[in-house]
C-alpha cells in the first residue's frame, strides 16, 4: 500500500508540476515546479522516471525564463534527471531519444531568427543554452567530473582554512570572491584528492582538512554511453559555440563558461588542444586582467592545465 501511495503522489505532483510549466508564465508557479521536480528526481527516482518524457517534453519552458534563478533551477532538474536516466540505461535499450531531445534545445538557444521570434532576450537565451551544454558535457565525461569535484574539494578546503586564520588573526571573515566552483558548505576532509597527486603535491590529510567538518558522501559520479556518442559527434559545434561568446560582457555568461570551457577540454583533451587551446588560452588570460572574473579564471586555469597535461607551455 505504501509503495502505492507513493507512485501516485509522485504521479501527481510531477504532473501538477509539469502543468504548471505548459501553462501561461506564472513566477511562482514556474519557480515551484522546478524545484519539485528536482527533489522528486532525486528521491523518488523510481516512480519519477515513469513521468521521464512529459519531463523533457515541458522543463525547456523553465530553462528558457527570463528570470536567473528559474532558469537555473531548470537546469539542476534537467542534471537530476539526466542523471537518473544514465543510471537506468541498459545495453539492451534502444538508443534514447532524451539526450537528442536535450541538445536540440540548447541549438535552438543559439539560434538568432528563432530567438526574435519568440521575443527572448538575447542574454537570458545563451545563458540557458549554455547551461544545457554544461549538463550534457558533464554526464558524458565521469573522469572530467572527478576532476571538476576535486578542484571545488580543494577550494571549499582553502575557504576553510582562510576563514579559520582570518579569525584566528581577527580580520573579516568574508570572502572577496564566490564562483561557480565554489560554495560554502562543509568539506570532505575523508576524500583523497586524486587531482593534488596528478599535480605533484603529496600533501598531508590533516593540512588540507584544517577546520573542515565532514559531511555525507557526494553521490557516485555516472557516464552516459549515449550521451557520450552524440557530444562526442557535436564536439566541435559546442566549442564553437562557447567561444563564440566569449566577448560577451554578461557576467552570467561569462562564469558559465569559465565552467564549460575546462569541462570540454577534459571530455576531448586532443582534439580540444590541436584547435580550441590557443583561443582557450587567450580568453583566460583576459579574464586574468578583469577583478570579478579573476578568481574563477584561475580556477578554470588550473582545471585545464590538468586536462591537457603537458600540452600548455610555459
Amino acid at each position: 500500500a505504501g509503495d502505492t501511495f507513493t507512485a501516485e503522489y509522485v504521479e501527481f505532483e510531477v504532473k501538477r508540476a509539469l502543468e504548471w510549466l505548459g501553462a501561461d508564465r506564472n513566477e511562482g508557479r514556474r519557480h515551484a515546479a522546478v524545484l519539485v521536480l528536482r527533489e522528486l528526481a532525486v528521491s523518488a527516482p523510481t516512480f519519477f522516471f515513469q513521468q521521464v518524457q512529459p519531463f523533457f517534453d515541458n522543463i525547456f519552458y523553465a530553462v528558457w525564463d527570463p528570470k536567473q534563478a528559474i532558469r537555473e533551477g531548470a537546469v539542476s532538474a534537467l542534471k537530476a534527471c539526466l542523471i537518473l536516466t544514465t543510471q537506468r540505461e541498459t545495453k539492451e535499450m534502444q538508443k534514447p531519444q532524451w539526450y537528442k531531445q536535450t541538445f536540440d534545445e540548447a541549438e535552438k538557444g543559439f539560434d538568432e531568427t528563432l530567438a526574435k521570434e519568440k521575443g527572448m532576450n538575447r542574454d537570458d537565451r545563451v545563458h540557458g543554452a549554455l547551461l544545457i551544454l554544461n549538463e550534457l558535457v558533464r554526464i558524458s565525461s565521469m573522469e572530467g567530473e572527478r576532476m571538476h569535484e576535486e578542484m571545488e574539494e580543494i577550494t571549499q578546503q582553502q575557504l576553510v582554512h582562510d576563514k579559520y586564520c582570518k579569525e584566528l588573526m581577527g580580520f573579516g571573515t568574508k570572502p572577496r570572491h564566490i564562483t561557480p566552483f565554489t560554495s560554502f558548505q562543509s568539506v570532505q576532509p575523508q576524500q583523497s584528492n586524486a587531482l593534488l597527486g596528478l599535480l605533484g603535491y603529496n600533501m598531508p590529510q590533516g593540512f588540507l582538512s584544517f577546520g573542515a567538518t565532514p559531511v555525507p558522501a557526494k553521490s557516485s559520479l555516472v557516464e552516459s554511453r549515449y550521451c557520450r556518442e552524440l557530444m562526442e559527434e557535436r564536439f566541435d559545434q559546442v566549442c564553437r559555440w562557447v567561444l563564440k561568446y566569449k566577448t560577451c560582457k554578461n557576467p552570467l555568461i561569462q562564469m558559465t563558461i569559465l565552467n564549460l570551457l575546462p569541462r570540454l577540454a577534459a571530455f576531448q583533451p586532443h582534439t580540444f588542444t590541436d584547435q580550441y587551446l590557443s583561443d582557450t588560452m587567450g580568453y583566460l588570460l583576459g579574464c586574468l586582467k578583469k577583478e570579478k572574473e579573476r578568481t574563477a579564471a584561475f580556477q578554470a586555469l588550473g582545471l585545464l592545465v590538468v586536462a591537457v597535461r603537458t600540452e600548455i607551455q610555459p
